[in-house]
């Protein structure tokens, strides 16, 4: 195994938190060969992408055949020297994600990554590129009186075994999972509200606000049902001009999937379930300001197929965490009245901003442990109902 090369220290930000299960979120951009003529070393870039939940999502453009071996990914905490043994192996060019499980919360690291190429050799190095990962779900400093209201988010709840490759833990919810908590919940008297509820402060003891992205045909084949089964409700946000389709925004970070029709859409509504928008082509408000009129167009459209004037609006990309005042107007304008944002991770209250409510991410691998924290229902467990996590 080569040594990996030397990187500069840099102060520590560990505080000893408990090691957490991340992803890294980095773009590596390998230009094709052309030709098997011999050509220049190619520039390995590695960049650090968007953060949630203490993960960074792994991308990248794929290698040519001709030059590729494997990539080695190599991490350490930014104030000690990379391991000569990288953290993880990828063998296939195509390959889009990668989890590195250990990482501490609120604590910088530093990355590398090495292209092999087939024919062996020291291969080519990125720059080292440096990361810090996040607290997952740190409260916002909850106003006497106040009452929390958990909110999550889910993208894709379906059975584990039926996930694509490439599914990012981050989005996609086993509904084995999913079954778990929603009975813990009923068992526990744990209610779930809407936006409205949210709104109108009709919020009943130890609520909950359950969120879906991009309105996926999985919702309403797996979720649906559950909720259903359990009395709970959850909302939707539509990306209204790609009903029927596939979600084509999403690659190459995440497999192509199917999105519900507006006649499963109004299956969803006539089982309770709140549907709102998510503009109408999944477009980041803040990098793309010109498309703000996606932002009225998904309500114009909700209206136009559901007939009713939606209240609620998710900013996709969570608008890469910036709280957006030029969006936020957008949204009320429009008429919408409630909003949920992506990252990062805190926890929600009755008194949070309504226009960038905030939300923590279900993860793949969530315990029931790791649900309770993140939706504070921790100490309406009884003592013996959660084995210790191992």
């Amino acid at each position: 195994m080569p040594t990996c090369p030397p990187i500069p220290k840099a102060p520590s930000s560990r505080r000893g938190c408990p090691a957490i299960a991340v992803l890294l979120a980095l773009s590596l951009f390998l230009p094709a060969c052309s030709s098997r003529q011999a050509q220049p070393s190619p520039t390995l870039s590695l960049q650090a992408g968007m953060v949630l939940n203490r993960a960074l999502f792994l991308s990248w453009t794929e290698a040519s055949e001709v030059d590729f071996g494997r990539y080695e990914v190599y991490a350490a905490p930014a104030s000690e020297p990379l391991p000569d043994t990288p953290v993880a192996v990828l063998e296939e060019a195509d390959h889009c994600y990668l989890s590195v499980r250990g990482l501490e919360p609120e604590t910088e690291y530093a990355f590398r990554v090495r292209l092999v190429p087939a024919a062996g050799g020291e291969g080519t190095w990125s720059d080292t590129v440096r990361a810090t990962t996040l607290e997952d779900g740190f409260p916002e400093g909850t106003p006497p009186g106040s009452i929390p209201v958990p909110t999550l988010m889910y993208h894709h709840v379906r059975p584990l075994d039926t996930f694509p490759p490439g599914a990012d833990p981050g989005g996609w919810y086993p509904s084995e999972s999913f079954e778990r908590d929603l009975a813990w919940m009923k068992a526990h008297g744990i209610h779930t509200v809407t936006s409205a509820d949210i709104l109108d402060g009709r919020l009943p003891e130890n609520p909950v606000f359950l969120t879906f992205d991009d309105g996926y045909t999985d919702f309403l084949d797996y979720a649906v049902p559950l909720l259903v089964k359990y009395g709970f409700q959850a909302a939707n946000a539509i990306v209204t001009q790609r009903t029927g389709g596939q979600s084509v925004w999403a690659i190459p970070e995440w497999p192509l999937d199917s999105l519900m029709t507006w006649p499963q859409i109004r299956r969803c509504l006539q089982a309770g379930m709140e549907i709102g928008g998510h503009t109408q082509t999944h477009v980041n408000l803040y990098w793309n300001q010109e498309q703000m009129p996606q932002v009225q167009g998904s309500f114009d459209d909700l209206v136009s197929a559901l007939g009713f004037r939606p209240l609620y609006f998710c900013y996709p990309w969570g608008m890469g965490g910036h709280d957006f005042v030029d969006a936020k107007i957008a949204v009320g304008d429009a008429g919408y009245r409630f909003a949920t944002a992506t990252w990062p991770p805190r926890h929600a209250n009755a008194a949070s901003d309504p226009f960038f409510f905030p939300r923590q991410f279900a993860n793949q691998e969530d315990t029931l442990q790791v649900f309770l924290e993140k939706t504070r229902f921790r100490a309406l467990a009884g003592p013996d109902e959660i084995p210790p996590e191992r």
